[in-house]
């Protein structure tokens, strides 16, 4: 069962395969809903291919939900660029 890393306001930021000791000590079920509003974060009702490799990265230890926002802000092309 993952553990959770949760922000001030109690929102899941990251998700571990082992426990990070003063950082992501709650242990949440495999099926547990909000985990899995964590890992589909764009609002669809089916998880899409990347959210479900973000989801077993994340479950690995190997991402946060951070370092994803991160290169998706780096990719977006600047304002007023053409695509």
């Amino acid at each position: 069962m993952p553990f959770v890393e949760r922000d001030g306001g109690g929102a899941i930021v990251a998700v571990y395969a082992m426990r990070q000791p003063g950082r992501a000590e709650e242990e949440l079920t495999d099926d547990n809903a909000e985990l899995a509003a964590f890992g589909d974060r764009d609002g669809s009702p089916e998880p899409d291919s990347g959210a479900v490799a973000l989801a077993l990265l994340q479950s690995k230890g190997m991402v946060t939900r951070q370092d994803i926002d991160d290169e998706k802000a780096r990719q977006r092309p600047a304002k007023g660029a053409s695509p």
